[in-house]
């Protein structure tokens, strides 16, 4: 099979829609499907000339050796520094929900000159499958800020790259995505240069039934959803807790642990085996600050500069933030690298590594489960009745651990 089909046969696709943007026949579209946005070929047009496959960014799963002392430098991935850093914009601070970095720094690439376009998610409306958005200098950046936590499309960009091979932009992805465009530059030959890749930390991402699941939030009963913020600083500061938002003006903040207890079951399965955490292929990876001794109500990114064009860029814009060097083992602490080790087993169980097979166990099992249950309708009900479930578990467990011990 030489095309997309099996990648979205095996619940491998992470939605990208960069196949679709680069088909010379256009003939794939994203279909919604359980919440999931998937590419369907239409064989009368399709030529089978495999492009699609190949770009395709579930195929590159780099191997590692689980017994390796090296674990750790393969998550971590080349980089030249590690950085504490939030913008010096006050407004724009609390506008974000960490530190305004990518913000910051791609409305002063913009404005110097160094780059024509950036290529963004605007709004927080998602009816749709959210399209990455080319922004220029004089517009307003404001509505790209806050994060979405859900799939998105860059079939549109990938189709303006194609037709402006020269010019310089910027492109924020996560690490999944910056693959998918790093594919498309290499088979095209295009001059990688060009791209400046900003790579989002990247635990999980989500599909369109978390927005489901907060339509059906008891507190909104009688409103309808218009906007759905994943972290905002109105409340509370950074994290940042849930925030609806409803036609007739009324809104609801909720917690941030509502948006928490649900990932896993929102989650396309493609991300329970990725071991692509701090987006290694990028040039400058950006993130949340969560070392112990760096957090305030106001948030902070971590910043791993990656390729001498990362740096360079990187110097012409920090007099625009705060910053300081991060210790390196604070860091790694503080991501949670090592539980990405759990997704190298899972990628085994799946058959994602040649000779590494290992049978499925009952991690495994839960994990696709909740899957499934994020799929259904009736999602509210469903999922928290799950989530009581696994509280009830726990509980159990817990019990029967202390018995066992005396």
């Amino acid at each position: 099979m030489n095309d997309i089909k099996k990648t979205v046969e095996e619940n491998l696709c992470i939605s990208c829609g960069i196949c679709a943007g680069i088909c010379p026949q256009r003939c794939i579209e994203l279909d919604k499907i359980n919440n999931q946005y998937i590419p369907y070929i239409n064989n009368q047009k399709c030529i089978s000339c495999g492009i699609c496959a190949d770009i395709c960014p579930v195929n590159q799963i780099a191997e590692y050796d689980e017994n390796s002392n090296t674990i750790i430098n393969f998550l971590l991935g080349n980089y030249k520094d590690i950085l504490y850093a939030r913008t010096k914009d006050r407004k724009l601070l609390f506008e974000s929900t960490s530190g305004g970095f990518i913000t910051q720094m791609i409305r002063s690439l913009l404005e110097m000159g160094e780059y024509k376009s950036a290529f963004m998610v605007e709004g927080y409306n998602y009816d749709n499958q959210l399209q990455v958005k080319k922004f220029l200098y004089k517009d307003n950046l404001y509505k790209t800020t806050k994060s979405r936590y859900l799939t998105v499309s860059y079939e549109n960009m990938i189709r303006y790259i194609l037709k402006h091979p020269t010019e310089k932009s910027i492109i924020v992805a996560t690490g999944c995505c910056c693959q998918g465009i790093i594919n498309v530059i290499r088979k095209r030959k295009l001059c990688r240069e060009n791209y400046l890749l900003i790579g989002l930390f990247c635990d999980k991402t989500m599909n369109y039934g978390v927005v489901d699941f907060f339509r059906q939030h008891p507190s909104g009963k009688g409103h309808e959803l218009t906007n759905l913020f994943f972290r905002t600083k109105v409340t509370g500061g950074w994290p940042g807790n849930v925030r609806l938002e409803y036609s007739d003006g009324a809104y609801t903040d909720l917690p941030n642990t509502e948006r928490m207890k649900v990932k896993n079951y929102f989650m396309p399965e493609r991300c329970l085996y990725c071991l692509d955490k701090l987006n290694r292929n990028s040039d400058i990876s950006v993130g949340d600050n969560y070392i112990a001794g760096n957090k305030d109500n106001f948030g902070a990114n971590s910043i791993i500069i990656r390729t001498d064009s990362g740096m360079k860029i990187w110097n012409k814009c920090k007099e625009k933030f705060e910053y300081k060097r991060d210790d390196l083992e604070e860091f790694i602490e503080s991501q949670h690298l090592l539980d990405k080790k759990t997704n190298y087993r899972n990628a085994c169980i799946k058959g994602l590594y040649n000779g590494k097979t290992k049978k499925p166990d009952i991690v495994y099992k839960r994990a696709i489960r909740k899957i499934q249950i994020g799929k259904k309708d009736n999602v509210y009900k469903r999922v928290n009745r799950s989530i009581f479930r696994e509280k009830i578990r726990l509980k159990i467990k817990n019990i029967l651990v202390k018995l066992f011990h005396r």
